[in-house]
């Protein structure tokens, strides 16, 4: 169907933007209470750039399995509109 061919292109679309690098952003933020009463805070903030440099091949495959479920998936509702117009 129309939706499972979108679904599997989805996936195809996930799988090869995991194969580039990745970049995140993070926050985080504390406050500690001390035995005088007083207080502590403090703030993080920062990103992380990860960039794949050995997996075996395990990305590139993931996102070739992903292009073939997409294709199948075209083939599959070509398959049934043929046999709904016959």
């Amino acid at each position: 169907s129309a939706l499972r061919r979108r679904a599997a292109g989805d996936g195809a679309r996930a799988e090869r933007a995991r194969t580039g690098p990745q970049v995140s952003a993070f926050a985080m933020g504390d406050v500690t209470a001390n035995r005088a009463g007083g207080t502590m805070g403090g703030v993080a903030v920062g990103i992380v750039a990860a960039v794949p440099l050995a997996d075996g091949g395990m990305r590139r495959a993931a996102a070739a399995e992903g292009d073939a479920r997409m294709r199948e998936a075209a083939a599959d509702e070509e398959t049934l509109r043929r046999a709904v117009v016959l």
